[in-house]
Parts: structure tokens; C-alpha cells; sequence
């Protein structure tokens, strides 16, 4: 009797949203007008894929630095996204 109780309780939760997810519906408010330095990965993603440093810069947050402390900075990333459409461009920032 328990697990069916324990589906329904899933299924009647709200989504969870990652922190990246709040800060882009608030439009990028709280890092807006703050030098912004990013620690991140290749999985830093919002649920539908998109990398964190564009996320923020796409809201005009003024991301200056990328910090990577597992696998390196985007350059590196490329050879470990195996996805198709995986972004791999030079973000416009020092990392």
C-alpha cells in the first residue's frame, strides 16, 4: 500500500526548478550590475539543455569569468559533448 501512495505524492509534486531556472525567470534581477565569475560544468544546464553561461549572458548578466573544476573550460567540453547540437562556441570570456 505504500508505493502506490508514494507515486501519487510524485506525481502531484511541482517541478523542480534549478536555481539557474528562478534566476532566469526573474529576468537575471538578483546578478544584474554585478561583475559576475561562473563556477561551472559541462552538466551546469537548465532542464531544456541550454549551458548556464548563456543563459545569464542571453539576460545581460555581465559574466567575467568562467571557473571549471572538473574537466576544464568550454574549449575542452567539446570533446566530451557527445549530443547532437551541443554548443561549443567561444563564449566572450576569459576562463
Amino acid at each position: 500500500m505504500i508505493l502506490p501512495l508514494t507515486v501519487a505524492a510524485l506525481l502531484a509534486a511541482p517541478p523542480v526548478r534549478v536555481g539557474l531556472e528562478q534566476v532566469e525567470a526573474q529576468g537575471g534581477a538578483p546578478l544584474k550590475g554585478k561583475r559576475i565569475g561562473l563556477l561551472a560544468h559541462a552538466a551546469s544546464v537548465t532542464a531544456d539543455g541550454r549551458h548556464a553561461v548563456d543563459v545569464l549572458r542571453g539576460l545581460g548578466v555581465d559574466v567575467r569569468r568562467l571557473f571549471a573544476p572538473e574537466h576544464g573550460p568550454p574549449d575542452v567540453w567539446r570533446r566530451a559533448l557527445l549530443w547532437k547540437g551541443a554548443s561549443t562556441r567561444n563564449r566572450g570570456c576569459p576562463s
